[in-house]
């Protein structure tokens, strides 16, 4: 259990103190209030990890701490933990954050940064240039909101370019340790040429097959980045189409797209074939995941499996959802609860 303990001066006082995690970085935010007249405190701030001592200038902070703090609600720094700690850490955590003179004022929680046992990316990217799509991002941003429900440590990104999406699935696999379980869902354009599937980001014009083996992310990089990490099991989310948009390349996906060891790989539609519209909200393999999601106690093969029927179902079998397990793990679920 991370914590901060925050120390104010006797004239000034910390309340309504927070803390979560926005992106890659940990926020600590709190109420800085003083008496009539005063409009600033200084602020120092220390970070502890198992009894090591971190002054922040030795740490990537930002925002409200140092000298001439301002009075006020709303006060926020920022850790961005992946640049002093790429490879995670161990042991008890506390943030202290002092003002001239202070004494204790409070203590609350921080979320790990590194060592949680259940992690997610989310990737959603919907303003293509030439072929918008207007539901990528709902099923983005459900997918997180249910999978924060069930008490996953989720990371969010929209619309991302290519550096964007590769930057962010690095940091991403640096907080992956032994007994950290993860998912990777991406809603977006998809395209499979010449043996290889590739995710889409936004802002890349793709007009050839050299165009998508240069501007996009391959789905078996990705694969490999995560699972080579050692996590306890790994889940893999692709809202996309399969098919292969230009003449004369192959079409047929590679077998190294089966699951890897203590993996699921899901996939919204068959080898070579496009996801389907509808009329919700949600794309129709999201849509059928958020039924399933959030379901207390079932196993995670099970869940999926339930996706696919109703996914083919409601599609008349026009769109089967193409799903593929390697787990060690028995009866292993998404929400335990």
């Amino acid at each position: 259990m991370f914590f901060v303990l925050l120390n104010t001066g006797h004239a000034a006082e910390v309340k309504n103190i927070t803390s979560g995690q926005s992106g890659e970085r940990g926020f600590v935010q709190y109420d800085l209030v003083g008496k009539l007249g005063e409009k600033e405190a200084d602020v120092t701030v220390f970070l502890e990890i198992g009894g090591e001592r971190y002054p922040a200038g030795k740490l990537s902070l930002s925002g409200d701490f140092g000298v001439k703090v301002k009075i006020g609600t709303g006060k926020r720094f920022y850790w961005d933990f992946l640049k002093d700690f790429p490879a995670g850490f161990d042991g008890e955590v506390s943030w202290d954050v002092e003002a001239s003179g202070g004494a204790p004022a409070a203590v609350a929680p921080v979320p790990e940064a590194s060592s949680g046992s259940r992690i997610a990316l989310v990737i959603g990217n919907a303003s293509y240039k030439n072929a918008p799509l207007k539901k990528a991002l709902n099923d983005a941003n459900d997918v997180a909101a249910a999978l924060r429900e069930i008490g996953f440590s989720v990371t969010l990104k929209t619309d991302a370019g290519q550096d964007e999406m590769e930057h962010t699935i690095e940091a991403f696999t640096r907080k992956i340790r032994k007994d950290v379980t993860t998912l990777f869902y991406f809603a977006g354009h998809g395209v499979q040429v010449d043996g290889r599937y590739f995710l889409l980001p936004v802002g890349k014009e793709i007009k050839s097959v050299i165009d998508v083996k240069t501007r996009s992310v391959e789905v078996t990089v990705i694969l490999e980045k995560i699972v080579e990490r050692g996590g306890r099991a790994n889940f893999f989310f692709f809202d996309t189409s399969r098919s292969n948009p230009f003449v004369g390349s192959s079409n047929s996906i590679q077998k190294n797209l089966n699951a890897p060891k203590n993996s699921i790989i899901a996939f919204a539609t068959a080898d070579g074939k496009d996801a389907l519209d509808n009329s919700g909200r949600n794309g129709m393999f999201t849509k059928h995941l958020l039924l399933w999601i959030k379901t207390p106690g079932i196993d995670i093969e099970k869940m999926l499996n339930r996706v696919r029927l109703g996914v083919t179902q409601e599609t008349r079998g026009a769109q089967v959802p193409d799903i593929s397990g390697n787990l060690s793990i028995d009866d292993l679920q998404l929400n335990p609860k």
